[in-house]
C-alpha cells in the first residue's frame, strides 16, 4: 500500500472512532468502574433534590439492579455510546433520559407520589415549565438512581444518587422549568428539571420510547 493511502486509512480510521465516541467524557480511563467492588447506598428518602453534573451530554433516571454487572468501560460503551441501545433500555423500563443535548450541572428534584396521593407540580411550577414530556416507563427493582450516564454502573458513586422505590411499574413525567428572575434568587432555589414519579394506574398509557426527552419523535 503506497504511503498516502495508508495515511487517509489512518485518517479514515480516527474520524470514525471520534464518531463512535461522541458521548465519552474525557473522565473515562477506565477509573470509573473500579470492577464493581460496593453497590451505591440507596437512600430512604421520598425523593431526590440535587445538583449533578455530566460531561457527556445526558442525565437519567436508572435502575440500579439493570446495570448491576456494569463494571468496565467497555461494557458501559456498548449501551450508552449509541442512541438505539439507550432505547432498548429505555422500553425496558431500565432507563429515563433526562436529556436537552448539554453538559453541566443542573438542580433537580425527583417528587414520588403513591395510589390516591400522586406526585404534581405546584400552580406555580405549572407556569413556569417550559417543556413537559410525555411519560415514560420506569420499572423498578426496588430502587431508583439519578445520575449523569457516564456514572451509571454497578458501584457506589458520589456523582449519583439512589433512593428506594417500592418495586413494579412506575410512570414518570419530566418538566423543565424557568422561572422568573427575581432578587430573591427563586430561580437559584427552583429546579431545572422537575421528575414526577407516581405508580403505574390501570389506564392505558402511549408510553414514549424516545431518547429525547422532549419534542415530537
Amino acid at each position: 500500500m503506497k504511503c498516502k493511502h495508508v495515511v487517509a486509512f489512518i485518517v479514515i480510521v480516527l474520524m470514525t472512532s471520534l464518531a463512535a465516541c461522541s458521548r465519552e467524557p474525557a473522565t473515562f480511563q477506565g477509573q470509573r468502574f473500579p470492577g464493581c467492588p460496593r453497590p451505591a447506598v440507596i437512600e430512604n428518602a421520598r425523593g431526590i433534590k440535587a445538583v449533578l453534573g455530566t460531561d457527556a451530554g445526558m442525565h437519567g433516571l436508572w435502575d440500579p439492579k439493570a446495570f448491576a454487572e456494569l463494571c468496565d468501560f467497555s461494557a458501559w460503551e456498548k449501551i450508552f455510546v449509541r442512541n438505539e441501545t439507550i432505547e432498548e433500555y429505555v422500553r425496558r423500563g431500565s432507563f429515563v433520559p433526562l436529556y436537552i443535548h448539554s453538559d453541566g450541572a443542573p438542580l433537580f428534584e425527583v417528587r414520588v407520589g403513591e395510589t390516591g396521593f400522586p406526585a404534581a407540580p405546584t400552580a406555580e411550577e405549572q407556569r413556569w415549565a417550559t417543556k413537559v414530556s410525555a411519560p415514560y416507563l420506569f420499572q423498578s427493582n426496588g430502587a431508583l438512581a439519578l445520575s449523569g450516564i457516564e456514572y451509571i454502573n454497578g458501584s457506589a458513586a458520589p456523582d449519583a444518587r439512589t433512593i428506594a422505590l417500592p418495586a413494579g411499574r412506575w410512570t414518570i413525567t419530566v418538566l423543565l422549568l424557568e422561572p422568573p428572575r427575581d432578587p430573591a434568587g427563586l430561580h437559584d432555589r427552583v429546579p431545572n428539571f422537575l421528575v414526577l414519579a407516581n405508580p403505574e394506574s390501570g389506564t392505558s398509557l402511549q408510553y414514549r420510547w424516545s431518547v429525547e426527552t422532549f419534542g415530537k419523535r
